[in-house]
């Protein structure tokens, strides 16, 4: 674990892109590192195109495999070249809401605050459930949140659970999926 958190601290400060692997060998995210604390990291997503989509928050203790030099983040490198070079065609970067962290809180804890604050969908994944929870936060406190969830096959509102925050090992917020799925909600 050690040597990952070096590598992550590396990675923000160099702002080099990073595959993590928390559910097995097969299966990576591709993300840009921002801001860690002593129990998690939020890095800005890569989509397969190379163009940013969201932001996600990985629990360090979630991540099995971090891999900082492939050929696959080689050219995602090119791809994100090719949209800063190309600012006229088809990019998202500018539909994402931005994400910054400047406080004393713990992260986490500060990615559901902003969500809850901002009335953002947010995807969250936890340790005691293979599915993943979208919705809305209509409570957080530091040892809780509720969310309201939504049906992703509609966009509608589903039921309000319980969730206990040092379950949580991943979150997603502010991406286009979520966007979407938000606009969704609010027009339908």
């Amino acid at each position: 674990m050690t040597t990952i958190c070096h590598t992550l601290k590396e990675c923000i400060q160099e702002k080099s892109l990073v595959e993590l692997y928390t559910n097995g060998d097969d299966e990576f995210s591709v993300g840009l590192p921002l801001y860690m604390d002593d129990k998690g990291i939020v890095v800005f997503n890569v989509d397969p195109q190379g163009r940013m989509d969201g932001y996600s928050y990985y629990d360090l203790s979630s991540i099995h495999i971090l891999n900082t030099d492939t050929a696959y983040l080689q050219k995602l490198n090119h791809y994100q070249n090719f949209w800063a070079d190309n600012k006229d065609c088809m990019g998202t970067n500018a539909l994402l809401p931005s994400f910054t962290y400047d406080s004393t809180e713990p992260l986490l804890l500060e990615v559901l605050r902003k969500q809850q604050n901002e009335n953002r969908i947010v995807a969250i994944e936890t340790c005691c459930a293979d599915n993943l929870y979208t919705g809305f936060l209509i409570q957080l406190t530091e040892k809780t949140i509720v969310l309201n969830t939504i049906d992703m096959e509609n966009a509608k509102a589903l039921e309000k659970i319980l969730i206990h925050s040092k379950d949580i090992v991943f979150a997603e917020f502010n991406s286009i999926d979520n966007l979407l799925l938000e606009s969704a909600f609010r027009t339908l």
